[in-house]
């Protein structure tokens, strides 16, 4: 599958986790038990063919660069971007 610019989207994977005893025992040094979970979830990114919005369809949700109706999302939207560089638009599936 191709984006609207005909380039391969980016792909990532990201593997769950389970603490089964122990989540607050590590910060004062003593062990947990915890296990891998064989889900998870895959995002793709691809553009979104407008500038400065992060599409995530599954939450039908629409960030714009100053959008006050998603602050937290906006933020880390506007944090990616700045870290990139990119301007580039972002639509996410996950």
């Amino acid at each position: 599958m191709s984006d609207v610019s005909g380039e391969t989207p980016r792909q990532g994977r990201g593997w769950g986790k389970v603490i089964l005893f122990g989540e607050h025992s590590v910060v004062y040094g003593r062990s947990a038990i915890a296990a891998t979970m064989d889900r998870g979830v895959v995002a793709r990114a691809e553009d979104a063919g407008e500038r400065d919005v992060l599409a995530i369809r599954p939450w039908d949700v629409r960030i714009t660069l100053g959008d006050a109706t998603h602050p937290d999302l906006e933020q880390a939207f506007s944090a990616a971007l700045a870290v990139t560089g990119a301007g580039a638009p972002i639509a996410c599936d996950a």
